[in-house]
């Protein structure tokens, strides 16, 4: 009997009570919609940012790391070596060495460039401020200076102290 009653309700109560069974209505879920777009645009900057202070920090690795090998390569070959850093590059050289990937001279090392990649903006080695870090066959760091890498507006210095490379904090 109970089946009977409900089919003689008027078709429009059935259908209304149908419909507010479950599931969300077009303006809820238009609601969240907007939190969620508002939230990825306050989020996506700070994530550009922290990509580029990541590239910044992982690039001056790459330069004390190309330091390092250039001096275990002096002390091991027992001549003089020297690190390449020209201005405007992605990429830093030591001519007197032999990319073990490739087999390559002069060992290129890139420093995650490409077009918002990292770039040398100064290198200043010795006296005479040059874009070249020498190395005596002993291993030995023969000149002070720094290297300033940028990108996107940031920037983040290595400097080399008697035997010592030192990376600073992204600015």
């Amino acid at each position: 009997m109970a089946d009977r009653t409900r089919c003689l309700r008027p078709r429009s109560a059935l259908a209304k009570s149908d419909r507010h069974r479950g599931g969300y209505s077009y303006l809820e879920m238009l609601v969240v919609l907007l939190m969620l777009g508002t939230l990825a645009a306050i989020a996506v900057p700070d994530l550009a940012e922290g990509v580029r202070r990541h590239r910044l920090r992982e690039a001056a690795e790459r330069v004390r790391s190309a330091i390092l090998e250039g001096t275990e390569l002096a002390r091991t070959s027992g001549l003089d070596q020297e690190i390449i850093a020209p201005v405007g590059a992605a990429r830093i050289y030591l001519p007197g060495a032999t990319d073990p990937a490739t087999r390559a001279t002069p060992w290129t090392i890139e420093l995650g460039g490409g077009e918002s990649g990292c770039r040398i903006e100064s290198s200043r080695f010795g006296a005479a401020a040059l874009e070249h870090l020498s190395i005596d066959e002993g291993g030995r760091l023969r000149d002070e200076g720094s290297l300033r890498l940028t990108s996107g507006g940031r920037s983040i210095d290595v400097t080399v102290t008697g035997q010592e490379v030192v990376i600073g904090e992204v600015r």
